[in-house]
């Protein structure tokens, strides 16, 4: 009788050892270690760059990452509350990224260098996630854009250029996920190399990813009116001085986008 019950206790021990590691991680604590290790931020902190070099140096640690990434099972995947799933491909998308930049390391200078006239970056299928053979955009614009109505990802999706949103120094967490959606939208459009509102002239300049997904913003996920109504909500973050703040509120400015620096953000 002795022996069932200690035979019985191992067996749930070790059913209980198993399930835990079988388990993904869902505080990314290993991509959370690479970030804070690797992704310096600026003096302003309010872009970062990225020790592509380092990470080359130790890309062990990244590759133990994605080969995390890339045992989830769509049947594990679906069954996660919706903010642990979207932090899970946002993470997803930016570490397999900084993949694609290591893979070709030292040998570009941009991420459109990568692939050839036929295929861009972004559709090269390396990336193995969700039991298939993918690539980034599959993951950005059909499993990300398509499944969740959420405008503010095009602040945290970083796609490797320095004039992308600011690689942020931890991972995304579903438990904290929308506060950190806010607050790298926030850091985005106070950076005045991307985002800025000339009182004088009365015209705003912004990146030109509020252009190509504009209607994520307005139509398509119907959370504001208009971009106008975007800008807005956010204004706190586009002016840095009083007299600005009272121009830009009286509205009628016109919107500009500036150019893309498609270099790396190293």
């Amino acid at each position: 009788m002795l022996n069932k019950v200690i035979l019985y206790a191992l067996f749930i021990f070790l059913g209980g050892t198993y399930n835990a590691f079988a388990s993904f991680d869902l505080s990314h604590r290993k991509f959370d270690d690479l970030l804070k290790n690797y992704v310096v931020e600026s003096e302003n902190a309010l872009s970062t760059k990225v020790n592509y070099k380092l990470i080359n140096q130790n890309k062990h640690l990244l590759e133990a990452y994605l080969n995390k990434l890339s045992t989830v099972e769509k049947s594990e995947y679906e069954k996660w509350p919706q903010e642990d799933q979207l932090a899970f491909l946002i993470n997803a998308y930016n570490a397999f990224t900084i993949k694609l930049i290591i893979d070709h390391y030292g040998q570009i200078e941009s991420i459109r260098d990568i692939g050839s006239f036929f295929s861009s970056p972004w559709k090269i299928k390396f990336i193995k996630l969700l039991g298939e053979k993918t690539d980034l955009d599959t993951i950005e614009h059909d499993w990300i854009r398509k499944n969740f109505t959420e405008p503010l990802i095009h602040g945290v999706l970083v796609c490797a250029a320095k004039s992308c949103p600011p690689l942020r120094r931890e991972a995304y967490r579903g438990k904290i996920l929308h506060s950190q959606l806010i607050d790298n939208m926030q850091l985005f459009l106070k950076d005045r190399n991307k985002n800025r509102y000339n009182n004088k002239k009365n015209f705003l300049e912004l990146s030109p990813i509020f252009k190509w997904y504009r209607k994520d913003f307005t139509e398509d996920f119907g959370r504001y009116n208009s971009l106008n109504d975007f800008i807005n909500i956010f204004s706190a973050f586009l002016v840095n001085n009083p007299e600005s703040a009272r121009e830009f509120e009286k509205g009628g400015f016109d919107i500009k986008f500036n150019d893309y620096d498609w270099s790396l953000n190293e």
